[in-house]
């Protein structure tokens, strides 16, 4: 799981100067089977505000099951994820993938916590509820 909160909203919080700079990748048997890269820079709520950037949303998460199996929880994980529009899921062998695109943190702790106890197959640890 890695999420990432553009300021706080209900705070009226902007992020208008930083770097944020991502990069990961999924090698199974030597071979890479998954790569993922992201950078914003500059003014970071001007940049985010792009329809192919976060489209003003302030609350990305990506959600990686890398287990034997991982494929066939699509789709209840599609399931889970559909309250929120700009979430989705996909899946290949060994592999799923989920990516959050929210308005805010509580947007996206509302569908990220139910996605995690599914994909843990129990409920997360206390120390994730609020």
């Amino acid at each position: 799981v890695e999420a990432l909160v553009l300021g706080r909203v209900a705070s009226g919080e902007t992020v208008t100067g930083g770097a944020f700079t991502d990069s990961w990748r999924i090698h199974r048997d030597g071979r890479l089977i998954f790569a993922d890269a992201a950078r914003i820079a500059g003014d970071i709520d001007a940049v985010a505000a792009g329809p192919a950037v976060l489209a003003g949303m302030k609350a990305v998460a990506t959600v990686v099951l890398a287990a034997p199996g991982a494929e066939e929880k699509l789709a209840e994980a599609r399931a889970v994820l559909d309250p929120l529009p700009t979430a989705g899921a996909s899946a290949m062998p060994g592999l799923l993938i989920c990516r959050l695109v929210a308005p805010d943190d509580r947007a996206l702790r509302a569908v990220l916590v139910p996605l995690l106890n599914l994909l843990a197959g129990r409920a997360l640890p206390r120390v994730w509820h609020l």
